[in-house]
């Protein structure tokens, strides 16, 4: 589960969303971001900052599993 909000403000407890599925990642400004399928809602194609997702660790290493190619943090994520 992720712990933010979805409009990137400040951290708050009661806000939490299950990341259903990782889509796609991208560099944008010298940051790692992922545009993610959450649990419960219709497709939502805003990028969010990687820093947000550490809590999805398992989700982050299946994606680059299934897309080697794409962008990230492989390495940092072996389970």
């Amino acid at each position: 589960m992720l712990t933010s909000d979805l409009d990137g403000g400040s951290t708050n407890e009661d806000d939490e969303y299950e990341v259903e599925k990782i889509l796609n990642a991208r560099v944008n400004r010298r940051k790692l971001q992922y545009c993610m399928k959450w649990l419960g809602y219709k497709d939502n194609l805003e990028w969010y900052n990687a820093a947000n997702f550490k809590n999805c660790l398992y989700k982050l290493r299946s994606f680059y599993v299934a897309n080697p190619l794409c962008l990230g943090p492989l390495k940092r994520l072996e389970i």
